[in-house]
């Protein structure tokens, strides 16, 4: 069936908020999946393993060692759905101050959604690489700079197990430049339609969704259901 990006993300809104997601983090979650759905990538296995996996101990990362320049933390399996969020802002924030940050997280699932949030960081003029283990192959690597073309996204897609992830954020002058590579392979997105292409596509003729999925999300959403009132249902509230 087709719905459309407002659809998709005041839904997942609902969904996540009737889960208990925290406050903030729902938000982002949606966000997300709304992201990936618009832009043509995967994202009907990663929102079904959401809808099934969000457990009070994965909703936070614990932090193994912290300081201006570097951090570690430890994902517990949990999903970047809802907790790389916190923790790229957390290395966006500290590389303002400190010129550069290296965040480390260890044992993070749910791969492929991490990528608008990495987007949003480099939207902010910062310099971001991003370093995967690729199974057992050699490091991956995904390099963004301000202005430049975004690593290819449909190569960034997990297969849901837990990987040890890195990512450098950088103020302009102090990253790595573009011909930097290394560490294993650098990633980039096609110069031609792309991204933008596929998500101006979908934004006018609708996101495809298995009808079931989309079944299971609405009726999780009747969990917050409230009174629908005019000022409720254009917050997105009232009947799903």
């Amino acid at each position: 069936m087709i719905i459309s990006h407002n659809e998709i993300v005041v839904a997942c809104l609902k969904a996540f908020e009737a889960l208990e997601l925290p406050l903030g983090q729902r938000e982002d979650a949606a966000e997300a999946i709304g992201w990936l759905a618009l832009h043509g990538l995967p994202f009907e296995d990663q929102l079904a393993t959401a809808l099934h996996s969000f457990q009070p101990k994965s909703v936070f990362a614990n932090p193994i060692s912290q300081s201006g320049q570097e951090s570690v933390w430890d994902a517990q399996g949990g999903s970047a759905l809802h907790i790389f969020p916190n923790l790229a802002d957390y290395a966006a924030a500290q590389a303002r101050v400190h010129n550069s940050h290296t965040l480390s997280v260890r044992n993070l699932t749910d791969f492929g959604v991490m990528w608008p949030y990495i987007t949003k960081i480099q939207q902010r003029q910062q310099w971001v690489k991003l370093i995967w283990k690729n199974g057992a192959d050699a490091d991956m690597v995904a390099v963004g700079l301000p202005d430049s073309p975004l690593p290819k996204v449909s190569w960034l897609m997990g297969d849901g197990a837990e990987r040890d992830v890195q990512l450098i954020v950088a103020q302009p002058g102090f990253g790595l430049g573009e011909d930097d590579n290394e560490i294993g392979q650098i990633i980039r997105v096609d110069s031609g339609s792309g991204l933008a292409q596929n998500a101006s596509d979908r934004f006018k003729s609708g996101i495809l969704i298995n009808p079931s999925l989309w079944q299971q999300l609405k009726q999780i959403g009747l969990g917050i259901l409230v009174e629908a009132t005019a000022e409720s249902e254009q917050r997105g509230a009232g009947g799903v």
